[in-house]
């Protein structure tokens, strides 16, 4: 629920139509980190605006898949802190990638 309340406040602060986005979410308790990758298209988003949607969803992926209080990442662990730093520059180089085809995107819409 988290996840769609995120991606409603980036639609609405943009003032746009909807558009597809990728969410990304960290949960921690305690010691054990969770991460999350939801993909919200905007169709998805069109098809809320009048109701439950029937047709489209959203698809959330999370690491470990494993569910349950200490079925994360441990922090406590040498293992365990270096995964969760892995895995943080990973989401890093990804939205860097992210926003340099955003940016030379609109760079050629600019030349057209």
């Amino acid at each position: 629920m988290e996840i769609l309340s995120c991606g409603s406040v980036n639609i609405r602060s943009l003032g746009e139509a909807p558009r597809d986005q990728t969410i990304w979410a960290i949960r921690v308790i305690s010691t054990y980190v969770t991460f999350y990758k939801a993909t919200i298209t905007a169709m998805y988003w069109m098809e809320l605006a009048n109701g439950l949607p029937k047709e489209e969803s959203v698809k959330v992926q999370r690491w470990p898949a494993e569910n349950g209080l200490t079925t994360g990442f441990d922090l406590a662990e040498p293992d365990g802190r270096r995964t969760v730093l892995t895995e943080l520059v990973k989401i890093r180089e990804s939205l860097l990638q992210e926003k340099d085809k955003e940016e030379d995107e609109g760079e050629d819409e600019q030349l057209s």
